[in-house]
């Protein structure tokens, strides 16, 4: 989980070196303001795809640790649907590191079917790695109602997949949704926020 987190942490470290150069293109180049929130617009998307990325991370971990006998197994974990390909590659498998070379490639490849950013996905899976009550759990270590963290991180969301497939653009205005340096900052410490909370639950 160690090496999850560590990768997390040079994913968001580098959505910070953007916001470090929006900074600078702005102070050096003013007339560009409008074409420079372009990167605060990637801040967002590439903040929410470190999240996307760790939580996807600690599951293949976690159902690892699990099979290893190192964690709980949790309900889902035991009827996660591998295929019966795999299963008979697992039971060929001449010895132990070879079976979980096999466990984890399916790991891999299942998850990487599903998207782990809403409050909905997430809640699948920590559940998947047996951490329950994962909103509770984040409410007393960010100090916040869960219902507001999910509320928050459902827009955040949202308007992620607003930049990423509709160019953040809105018919209604005729033209781009407004953004701003501080609203993406407490975006990205945000996401960065629940992701040290979970890094600690897990």
């Amino acid at each position: 989980m160690i090496n999850s987190f560590n990768q997390f942490r040079k994913n968001i470290e580098a959505v910070k070196e953007l916001d470090k150069l929006y900074t600078l293109l702005i102070s050096n180049f003013p007339t560009l303001k409008e074409e420079s929130k372009e990167i605060l617009r990637a801040e967002i998307a590439l903040s929410v795809s470190a999240l996307d990325s760790y939580i996807h991370d600690v599951v293949r971990v976690g159902m690892l640790e699990i099979y290893k006998g190192t964690r709980n197994a949790s309900e889902k974990y035991k009827t996660f649907p591998l295929t019966i390909k795999t299963v008979e590659a697992i039971a060929v498998a001449i010895n132990q590191e070879e079976k979980q070379i096999f466990l984890e490639s399916a790991i891999r490849e299942i998850i990487s079917r599903d998207s782990y950013q809403s409050p909905k996905g997430i809640e699948y899976a920590m559940n998947l790695i047996d951490v329950k009550n994962i909103w509770t759990k984040l409410s007393s270590k960010l100090l916040e109602p869960s219902e507001d963290i999910k509320k928050r991180l459902s827009l955040i969301i949202n308007r992620r997949n607003k930049i990423v497939h509709e160019a953040d653009f809105d018919l209604s205005l005729g033209s781009k949704i407004p953004i701003d340096q501080p609203l993406t900052q407490n975006t990205v410490l945000f996401i960065e926020n629940i992701c040290i909370a979970l890094s600690e639950i897990i």
